[in-house]
């Protein structure tokens, strides 16, 4: 889609919010439009519609109650567990195609990155060291989690995701600066019931899901839950013959017990255990020398991701086929990790009580193959051991007594990150007559940390239909830099001597919070102004060329000033929801490997201060019966105003990273009736995304250019909703694009991380 087309596509839906506006205006003399009817006022179209529709009521807990989504006065997008299963969502990655305002980049490709980068309105933190928090906070039922991998994998059994966009930190225990992700499991009923699927497509493709809930006898529920996926690799080196790039071998378990210690006590146990043994799936490599002149490099960066510049051996990757690879080592890409809560809940009249203890664990190691073998001047492996290891302890009151809830909270945070890297020269130690670069290097980085932080939340209606809400925090931690050590030479373990040996300490104390005035002028329309401070501490680089280099980098500030809107519209053909924002962003951490003084280094900075302005735009519309539309975008404008770090390349001006300036994203979604068989129901999907750059310093070699992705599904759901069967194909057009960029400096070429090839699959499922 032309930037023209988005442009006009983004008026006419403006158009179709101001109309609505104007009619939610006129409804406050009118009988409600848009509010939920009692089940027996429905009319015959309208449970045809719901019964069709996957893009219907959802309740959220971003106030830590159960509220439509259309009452909070957060930028919310949120799928309930049928959108999940209807859009095919596999992953993190999957969610970030249909929210606007949120990306997700990171190491391993996209279908087992373990590392991902979420980004929320062009704010991320990209960290290779491993041993800092992101920027976005990452959930799994409130429990927070350190390693964002560790979450993504947990993606099954799902009740609902949850996208806040924003600071939340007086409502979440952990800070969560920019906004935050949630994964809402299922829970355990009082019914038998379960369901199961099979997936099997390209590429050696097979997965499955299944679910069982069992009433264990008076007051006991469990709910037991599984998933595992698998494929043979979808890439290939077409020299090695190698054709394992991107295999998946993974699985994960989790079981929950819900127990009614007394009327007003419940307890509540979950276990969680996930593994994958998994191969990188390569890179997009390219040559980055004038061919002919290899020693100059190619002046026009689009040369480079088209295959019109080759290596210093003069060879050139023109494919461009995203099946094609020129890694040579099939690299191990594994995970283990595992983890659980206790959640006590105890109900007194208005006043609900709650302790969450959460534990998780953490262990993953990659490799990634940086060279193109015999065709390329450097040939190295980056290989990288992760260790997590956190715990958690949330206690908080939630009320309600007349117009005023409230929400009272303390928090303890610990944990402890350790991280061990190398870089080897893997060709020169495998081939005979070859002298091995000076790449060889080793780093080891321990960091610990702690947290206490009390918040508070209040809500009161201070006149008709207008509320107001204020929230607070105030957070005390620790930073610990244990171990930084630097092994000059040679990897971590060998027998040369230690170039850096040291720790440090860092202390961080903060207030922030938010206050937020929402107006509803009828049941159907919802609007509010915002203002919201975040915080997120320091951090340790361990893989600084100094110890007076590792830091500490100072604490990101982010102040927020929003306004919303949402309406449910047309005897609830129509809905939007409309943000518009603006943040002022001090502190913005970011990592960068350059070349400093001929020495390659991995420079972990305060960048300086940013502004970032955007709006985002949801609607749903359902113009007649049996078809469903859902569109939307966003638009976002990233500046860095001042820079704190001079000589690294970044400057006044530049853009946030991952951050595009323009994306849309859309579903259509057409049923046809069977009759006593069921529904068949056609869906088409996209996402486009203008172009980005991939580091702060906003070097032209590493970004992508613009680029949109479609996929189609054909389902077939029976009449009583047990059985259904999905046929999928996934990037239609065999597009190639990429979620990252990189490119250690000196190398003579460039290595993009590859999104996912055509990909057919078909799933049947079942309920019971």
């Amino acid at each position: 889609m032309t930037t023209r087309r988005y442009k006009a596509a983004l008026v006419l839906t403006g158009s179709l919010l101001s109309f609505g506006f104007a009619a939610g205006a006129l409804a406050q003399d009118a009988p409600p439009v848009g509010s939920i009817p009692a089940p027996d006022a429905q009319t015959e179209t309208e449970e045809s519609r719901d019964r069709t529709s996957v893009f219907g009521e959802i309740l959220v807990t971003a106030q830590r109650r159960e509220e439509r989504l259309q009452d909070v006065p957060v930028a919310i997008t949120a799928f309930s567990g049928d959108m999940i299963d209807k859009l095919g969502f596999d992953n993190v990655l999957d969610v970030a195609t249909q929210t606007p305002g949120f990306q997700v980049g990171g190491l391993g490709g996209s279908n087992n990155s373990i590392t991902p980068w979420l980004n929320i309105r062009g704010i991320q933190f990209t960290d290779t060291t491993f041993v800092n928090e992101s920027s976005v906070g990452l959930y799994v039922d409130e429990v927070y989690i350190p390693f964002p991998g560790a979450g993504v994998q947990q993606l099954f059994d799902v009740e609902r995701i949850e996208v806040l966009k924003g600071p939340q930190g007086s409502l979440f225990g952990r800070n969560s600066s920019t906004g935050l992700v949630q994964f809402v499991t299922r829970k355990p009923t009082d019914e038998f019931e379960g369901h199961a699927s099979l997936t099997v497509g390209q590429y050696g493709k097979i997965g499955g899901e299944a679910a069982i809930n069992l009433p264990a006898g008076e007051g006991i529920r469990i709910r037991l839950a599984g998933q595992y996926a698998h494929n043979d690799g979808y890439r290939k080196n077409p020299e090695t013959g190698i054709d394992t790039f991107g295999k998946v071998d993974a699985y994960g378990l989790r079981g929950t017990a819900a127990i009614d210690l007394m009327s007003n006590l419940e307890l509540t146990v979950s276990g969680h255990y996930a593994r994958g043994d998994n191969i990188f799936p390569g890179r997009d490599l390219r040559g980055t020398r004038v061919p002919g002149n290899t020693g100059v490099r190619c002046a026009d960066p689009r040369d480079v991701f088209n295959g019109l510049c080759s290596t210093r051996n003069n060879f050139i990757n023109d494919s461009d086929n995203p099946r094609i690879t020129y890694s040579v080592l099939d690299n191990p890409v594994t995970y283990r990790s595992y983890g659980g809560y206790a959640k006590l809940e105890l109900v007194l009249d208005d006043v609900t009580i709650t302790s969450l203890t959460g534990a998780e664990n953490w262990k993953s190691f990659f490799q990634q193959d940086t060279g193109f073998g015999a065709q390329s001047f450097n040939n190295v492996t980056s290989d990288f051991l992760n260790r997590t290891h956190s715990f958690s302890q949330e206690l908080r009151a939630n009320g309600k007594r007349g117009d005023v809830s409230w929400v009272l909270g303390a928090y303890y945070y610990r944990d402890n990150r350790y991280n061990q890297g190398n870089v080897f020269d893997w060709y020169a130690a495998t081939t005979p007559g070859v002298i091995p670069s000076s790449a060889t290097q080793g780093r080891e980085g321990r960091v610990k940390s702690k947290s206490v932080a009390v918040f508070a939340h209040v809500e009161a209606e201070i006149i008709d239909r207008v509320t107001l809400l204020v929230g607070g925090r105030y957070t005390s931690e620790s930073r610990d830099l244990v171990r930084m050590r630097f092994y000059n030479g040679c990897r971590v373990g060998g027998t040369c001597p230690l170039a850096i040996d040291g720790s440090n300490t860092a202390d961080f104390k903060n207030f922030s919070g938010d206050l937020t005035l929402r107006w509803k002028p009828s049941d159907d329309v919802m609007t509010y102004v915002k203002y919201a401070r975040g915080f997120k501490s320091g951090g340790w680089n361990p893989s600084a060329p100094t110890l007076f280099a590792a830091g500490p980098a100072d604490p990101e500030i982010v102040d927020e000033f929003e306004f919303g809107l949402k309406a449910d519209l047309i005897d609830r053909r129509l809905r939007t929801n409309l943000a518009l924002f603006t943040y002022n962003f001090d502190g913005l951490q970011s990592t960068l490997s350059q070349i400093v003084n001929g020495v390659a280094i991995n420079n972990f900075v305060n960048a300086g201060s940013a502004k970032i302005k955007g709006a985002e735009l949801e609607a749903v519309i359902t113009p007649f019966d049996n078809f469903e539309l859902s569109l939307g975008g966003a638009y976002l404008d990233t500046e860095i105003t001042r820079v704190a770090t001079g000589g690294l390349g970044i400057l006044p001006g530049n853009r946030l990273p991952n951050a595009p300036k323009w994306t849309a994203n859309g579903v259509a979604r057409y049923g046809i009736e069977l009759g006593s068989l069921g529904r068949l129901t056609l869906q088409g999907e996209f996402t486009h995304k203008s172009s980005v750059f991939f580091t702060v310093d906003n070097d032209p070699y590493r970004t992508m250019t613009p680029y949109m992705l479609y996929n189609a599904r054909l389902i077939f759901d029976s009449a009583d909703d047990v059985y259904s069967a999905q046929l999928s194909i996934e990037n239609i057009a065999n597009k190639r694009y990429a979620t990252g960029a990189f490119q250690t400096a000196g190398f003579d070429s460039m290595y993009f991380e590859p999104g996912l090839p055509r990909w057919v699959s078909f799933k049947v499922s079942a309920k019971f």
